[in-house]
């Protein structure tokens, strides 16, 4: 039953921000924080301090790769700590592999967004403009102010669910 214990609170807690993303774009604190701690308790439990270093190392590695991609503006701050839940349940090598297939179901879909979209030649082409109107002015400090224009905006758990459920097939085929 300890085996599966990680496996069946990592499926709750993509469910769960499944649903709230979806709902709301909102990821709560009280779900990633909750499921933090059950991840880390549930590894010392049935692995002790090991199950401790691999809960703690899961946390780090989810945490400080999706911080980098919230200062860019790629995502949330909700989806930072939902990554740092799902690394203290499925650890480091998991957490990458969920993060890497997200990022290409992302981009999967907002190329078939901005193909469906009528507006997004126009977009785009705002979005490029302000780039180089900043690039010339020699403004840099407003390029990180560019995250707030969102040319394509979607709930990051409709990538990163299905992130997850190919990172787990590829590690049971590994």
């Amino acid at each position: 039953m300890a085996v599966y214990t990680p496996g069946i609170l990592l499926s709750l807690l993509l469910i769960a921000a499944f649903v709230t993303d979806v709902g709301s774009m909102r990821i709560p604190n009280r779900l990633t924080v909750c499921f933090s701690l059950a991840g880390i308790l549930s590894h010392v439990l049935f692995e002790g301090w090991q199950g401790m270093r691999f809960s703690m190392s899961g946390l780090a590695t989810g945490f400080g790769l999706l911080m980098l991609l919230h200062i860019f503006g790629a995502t949330g701050a909700g989806d930072v700590k939902l990554f740092a839940a799902i690394g203290t349940l499925a650890g480091p090598v998991f957490t990458l592999h969920c993060l890497l297939y997200s990022v290409v179901y992302a981009g999967a879909i907002g190329l078939a967004m901005a193909l469906f979209r009528r507006e997004w030649m126009r977009q785009v082409a705002q979005f490029f403009c302000r780039v180089a109107t900043i690039r010339c002015l020699n403004q840099n400090g407003q390029l990180l102010r560019l995250k707030n224009y969102a040319v394509l905006r979607f709930p990051f758990m409709y990538a990163v669910l299905p992130g997850a459920i190919s990172a787990w097939a590829g590690r049971s085929l590994g």
